[in-house]
C-alpha cells in the first residue's frame, strides 16, 4: 500500500490553528480511505464513539482487541524522515 500521507507537510502540526477537524480531514481520512473503509458497506466506519477516558490502558487495549477480534488492524504510523 502506498503511503497515504506522502506529500503531507507535517510542520503544520505545530500550527496552533491546525485543530482536530483538520487532523481528521488531512491525516485520518486519507489513511482510512487507503485501508478501504467507507461510511457504508462491509467496511463501515463508526464515526463517533463516547470514551470513558481519553487514555487507554494496556489492559483495556487488550480487552478491545479480544472484543473486536479479526476486525482489529494495527497500523504502523512510522515513516522515514522526508518520506
Amino acid at each position: 500500500m502506498a503511503n497515504p500521507l506522502s506529500g503531507f507537510d507535517f510542520s503544520v502540526l505545530d500550527d496552533p490553528y491546525f485543530k482536530e477537524d483538520a487532523v481528521r480531514e488531512e491525516i485520518v481520512a486519507p489513511i482510512l480511505k487507503a485501508l478501504g473503509y467507507r461510511a457504508s458497506g462491509s467496511n463501515r466506519i463508526v464515526r463517533s464513539r463516547a470514551l470513558e477516558s481519553p487514555f487507554v490502558s494496556n489492559a483495556r487495549f487488550d480487552e478491545m482487541v479480544r472484543h473486536f477480534g479479526a476486525a482489529v488492524v494495527e497500523i504502523d504510523c512510522t515513516f522515514e524522515p522526508g518520506g
